[in-house]
């Protein structure tokens, strides 16, 4: 029983696995399709998203609400 359950557990990682290169490949095909101005725009939102988690976090830290 146990060995089954290893096996099973192993599939789920192997198939996440596939999944998240899928998806990463999907994500490039398309971000390659767009116009540079496009891809500016993406790119800053992106970081821009990013900033504001790493506050969300460090409020979280300091218990800001």
């Amino acid at each position: 029983e146990i060995a089954s359950c290893l096996v099973g557990s192993e599939m789920c990682i192997r198939d996440s696995i596939d999944g998240a290169h899928a998806a990463d490949a999907l994500v490039n095909e398309l971000f390659d399709s767009l116009d540079l101005r496009d891809k500016q725009t993406l790119l800053w939102m992106g970081m821009g998203m990013a900033a504001v988690r790493k506050n969300d976090r460090q409020n979280q830290q300091d218990g800001v609400a």
